[in-house]
């Protein structure tokens, strides 16, 4: 047990890393969440240990992203070998930004699935770091202290 508990600090790190980058996003973290905390259950103080390790990660993956992408244009986008995504749903994912700007990078990082998908066009567009890393961070705070609880409440329940 104390190996999974040793591995698995650095394990949540690097996925978190990858999903917020976009390159792990097929990778289950809203369940993988709350299962690090049940693996955890015996530990409550590594709760908040888990939560600012995913926060900080899912974050830097997220900057790396947006550094990836900050002064690049549309064109750009369609060569990229990170993102795959559909003309179609770029225009969209873009409209969506343009409506709300950073307040839809944080509202868009509280929902699973379409988690990170903002950060393009908060790149694109040439937003400041330090304003999109509040924004990513602020989300992703929501959406991970949600999970970290729903995994403490199972551990209880069980």
């Amino acid at each position: 047990m104390e190996f999974l508990i040793a591995l698995g600090l650095p394990f949540l790190a690097v996925v978190f890393f990858m999903e917020g980058a976009l390159i792990g996003k097929m990778l289950p973290t809203d369940f993988l969440l709350p299962a690090a905390v049940i693996l955890y259950a015996t530990q409550s103080q590594f709760y908040l240990t888990i939560l600012v390790i995913t926060v900080t990660s899912s974050t830097a993956g997220q900057y790396w992203l947006f550094n990836r992408f900050k002064g690049k244009n549309l064109e750009d986008l369609h060569h990229s070998q990170v993102i795959r995504i559909s003309d179609e749903n770029m225009d969209k994912i873009f409209r969506s930004f343009e409506k709300r700007g950073l307040k839809a990078v944080t509202i868009s990082n509280f929902i699973p699935f379409i988690r990170g998908l903002l950060t393009i066009p908060a790149a694109v567009e040439g937003f400041d770091s330090r304003k999109f890393v509040i924004a990513s961070a602020l989300g992703t705070l929501v959406l991970h202290s949600f999970l970290v609880a729903v995994g403490a409440g199972l551990v209880t329940l069980f």
